[in-house]
């Protein structure tokens, strides 16, 4: 559930020339588009920065390359996944790395999760649907602009995979979403620096366990839990996910810290080239060979980018079908291996993990 908050783009002409911005519908994924984000998984950083107007957040260290992990989101058509039949009203769906989705109904009112569609463990992939959805956000997203939500879910699944006496497994969440529009001003990343607005959102839960038996086929109440989580969002125009968000542990502090990591990659299906492409080995540690099927076209660049977003290798126009690229310099960790075509559309994209 971590992997996405959304939007962005009107100027208010009172304050404009002051960077304020506000979020709305329009700052929303088109299908096709994907963007790479970082994960450092033990930040640096001690708090979240103050409150109120005119900010200047600077978040622009890591506690280190091998903390970093790689994340992307990419929106796609929800009646073209696996699970389009539970989520048949959703109007957006965002698939993840790990190729898990989630669903959403935007308007230019709100955007809301509709649910998820996840592999939860031993259960294996299940799609689980929420009512009420979960509000991300209320448009105009601006400065001062808050709102409370419930939301919940609840989910049946076949308890035999946990146990062989066991018929059925509910799984079952209630809870409320305090969001509040608390700052603006420019933050700056390991990235890049961007004009935004920052809310805080406090996400109050209980999940409750109940299974039912193969004998006696009753339900039977197993176990409840209260959970508490605090977010805070930095949301840029047209950035899609917030550039920068910080989730903070039980005691205040910051325990996760992930940001936009790269340009927003396009990839509509009619501009994607036919060039064909094999990275090997990957893993690797010394040496990375690039093969494509056919000679690119004129113009066509590769660039290949750590965790952080940094660009350690380019070429603006590729000649060769076969490339051999020296890695034995570079720190270990997830890097991703980007192709355009001549007119800037995506075309490919690969992981590639360095071990050294």
């Amino acid at each position: 559930m971590k992997y996405i908050y959304l939007l962005l783009a009107i100027f208010s002409s009172t304050l404009l020339a002051f960077g304020q911005i506000s979020i709305t519908q329009n700052d929303m994924f088109n299908y096709g588009e994907t963007v790479l984000r970082s994960v450092d998984t033990l930040p640096v950083m001690n708090d979240v920065g103050p409150s109120g107007a005119n900010q200047n957040w600077i978040f622009d260290q890591v506690s280190d390359p091998n903390n970093v992990v790689a994340e992307s989101a990419s929106a796609v058509d929800p009646s073209t996944t696996p699970n389009a039949a539970n989520f048949s009203t959703s109007n957006l769906a965002l698939q993840d790395f790990n190729g898990q989705y989630m669903y959403l109904s935007l308007d230019q009112n709100a955007a809301i999760i509709d649910g998820i569609a996840a592999q939860l463990g031993p259960l294996g992939e299940t799609a689980v649907e929420m009512s009420p959805g979960l509000v991300l956000h209320q448009f105009p997203r601006t400065f001062g602009s808050s709102f409370m939500q419930p939301y919940g879910f609840e989910v049946v699944v076949d308890g035999s995979l946990i146990d062989p006496t066991i018929s059925q497994v509910r799984l079952k969440r209630t809870g409320t979403v305090n969001d509040q529009t608390d700052g603006w001003g420019s933050i700056t990343t390991p990235y890049g620096t961007f004009d935004c607005l920052r809310n805080r959102r406090d996400d109050n839960s209980v999940d409750s366990i109940w299974i039912m038996p193969i004998f006696p086929p009753v339900w039977t109440f197993i176990q409840e839990s209260v959970n508490a989580e605090t977010v805070y969002q930095w949301h840029a125009n047209n950035g899609k996910l917030p550039v920068a968000e910080m989730t903070l542990d039980s005691v205040g502090n910051v325990a996760r810290y992930t940001w936009k990591s790269g340009e927003l990659i396009t990839s509509l299906e009619e501009q994607i080239s036919d060039v064909a492409l094999k990275v090997f080995p990957n893993p690797t540690s010394d040496v990375l060979y690039v093969s494509l099927n056919k000679n690119p076209s004129k113009n066509t660049r590769m660039t290949i980018t750590n965790s952080l977003g940094q660009v350690v290798y380019t070429i603006d126009d590729i000649i060769a079908k076969d490339l051999t690229i020296s890695t034995n310099n570079w720190h270990s960790g997830i890097y991703t291996l980007t192709i355009l075509s001549k007119n800037g559309q995506y075309q490919y994209t690969e992981r590639i993990m360095i071990c050294n």
